[in-house]
């Protein structure tokens, strides 16, 4: 069975240990074997002797000195863990049962050495204290770096990301059989922490930290979302409890009372995560705001997969938040790879419980592109038409039922907002993306398709169509000619589709 990452630092320090622990025994027996052993002098004999007593005198100053050798440096290392990362470290650190019981050890063991010395004198000589003593004395001199890689272990961000989702996720798994109050507090927790190790790295430059913090996030929405059905009623009884979040302090009544009745409380407060890292870096990071999207992506896609459509609705509406903040930042990057993800979650959801929902992300997508094209972003509308474009090829290779009514979406997607036939001209981009949905029906037989888009362009200038037209036959390369995110270049076209251009061109002004 595989080790969660408490296990795997625990197991890697006591292998430490107990390796110091044998090296040094084995040294030990050799150098004894010479100068005891081989003069018939028995290794009790030599341990028990009272001139041993001498030795242990400063036994106690060793023992205080090392403590505190270690806690000077688990405070340093708490302390620049917490203020580059969160300063929820030390708490959770000193919860860690690990900790608790090798400091409790440390400190026992000190007071008990400083107790055993005053007692190691007269005869006879007190042989438990004085074995115990010395083994006290050995288990915490060997133990020290064993622990010190333990305590680097534990506040490693990675392994701190792990902590936390392996705590989440045991918290969910234990609340599905009891429902304990503690269990989903300390689950919204480590939710909460996992965000704010996202934002701290995205700030100090650790993009790998924050990578991991961001997929830690989604992986506790999702198995909240698949142990959804097998939850206590009681777990989703959170009004009381959210109306105090950080999160969620300034929300109406109303809306606290919808999450209760929705269900959606955890998978609610990951995605508030998700955009608080995103309105910080937009604009600033193309990256992070993309993996956002992307992970906001694949929750909703699982949460379809499970039937929890009101999951799926959820992220949607994430999307669309993030997609108003990079218009309003002007961020062309970020929309143009938000339109992406809209585009693979419709693919997907054409494949679950939830396929009608496609319908919805299509609308989405023709109603942001639009909103774009009005912020003087046009390029996101094209970009809009063209992943339309693609997503009704996907519906038609999977004979989808929404095929049509996305059909019906794509040809007014360069509709004015405010009028049922006014197009903007200078979009030549959406035409040809209609162009290129109008080959893919040809090349498969669908020509009452491909004229209905033909019947769409009727009213434009047939001069304006032939020269889309001919500019798409003019793409040859599939491959973008700049390193790009897709790397698809737009209008290309597959030689069995650019045979049909011509057929297309040939309707053009009849």
């Amino acid at each position: 069975m595989p080790q969660n990452s408490r296990d795997a630092g625990r197991a890697s320090s006591l292998a430490l240990f107990s390796a110091l622990f044998f090296m040094a025994a084995a040294v030990y027996a050799v150098l004894f074997v010479f100068d005891f052993a081989l003069r018939g002098v028995g290794f009790w004999q030599t341990l028990m002797s009272t001139d041993n007593v001498e030795v242990l005198i400063n036994s106690g100053d060793i023992m205080v000195s090392v403590l505190g050798v270690v806690i000077t440096v688990v405070a340093l290392t708490l302390e620049l863990a917490a203020t580059r990362y969160s300063p929820r470290i030390p708490t959770v650190f000193l919860q860690d049962q690990t900790n608790q019981i090798v400091l409790a050890f440390y400190v026992v063991s000190s007071a008990l050495v400083v107790w055993f010395n005053l007692s190691l004198h007269g005869e006879p000589l007190p042989r438990a204290m004085f074995f115990a003593d010395v083994t006290l004395m050995t288990l915490v001199i060997l133990s020290v770096l064993p622990y010190f890689a333990y305590v680097f272990d534990f506040v490693s961000p990675t392994r701190f990301v792990a902590r936390l989702s392996d705590q989440a996720r045991e918290s969910i798994l234990r609340a599905s059989v009891e429902f304990l109050p503690q269990a989903r507090a300390d689950t919204l927790a480590s939710v909460a922490q996992l965000g704010e190790i996202a934002r701290q790295s995205v700030e100090a430059r650790d993009r790998a930290i924050a990578v991991a913090a961001i997929s830690a996030l989604v992986d506790v929405a999702a198995i909240s979302v698949e142990r959804k059905g097998v939850q206590k009623p009681e777990w989703f009884e959170t009004y009381d409890l959210l109306r105090a979040d950080e999160d969620f302090v300034a929300w109406h009544r109303d809306v606290l009372r919808r999450i209760d009745e929705r269900r959606t409380f955890l998978e609610l407060k990951v995605l508030r995560q998700l955009q608080a890292l995103y309105v910080d870096v937009v604009g600033e990071d193309q990256d992070i705001t993309h993996l956002c999207a992307i992970q906001v992506r694949r929750l909703a896609t699982r949460a379809a997969e499970c039937g929890d459509v009101e999951v799926t609705r959820l992220c949607v509406r994430f999307l669309n938040t993030f997609f108003r903040f990079a218009v309003n930042s002007k961020d062309v990057r970020a929309g143009y790879n938000l339109l992406n993800e809209y585009r693979l979650l419709a693919e997907a959801l054409l494949h679950t419980p939830e396929h009608a929902v496609a319908v919805e992300v299509a609308q989405f997508v023709q109603s942001y592109g639009q909103l774009g094209f009005k912020a003087r972003l046009a390029f996101l509308l094209e970009t809009a038409a063209y992943d339309l474009c693609t997503l009704l090829e996907v519906a038609h290779a999977a004979d989808a039922p929404e095929h049509d009514a996305l059909l019906a979406v794509f040809l007014t997607v360069d509709l004015e907002p405010d009028a049922s036939t006014e197009r903007d001209p200078s979009l030549g981009g959406v035409r040809k993306a209609q162009i290129k949905l109008a080959t893919y029906y040809l090349s498969c037989g669908e020509e009452p398709r491909a004229r209905q888009i033909w019947a769409d362009m009727v009213a434009e200038d047939p001069a304006r169509i032939r020269g889309l037209v001919e500019e798409i036959d003019r793409t040859t390369q599939e491959e973008f000619w700049e390193i790009s995110d897709r790397g698809t270049n737009f209008d290309w076209l597959s030689e069995a589709r650019r045979a049909h251009l011509k057929t297309f061109a040939s309707w053009i002004g009849t």
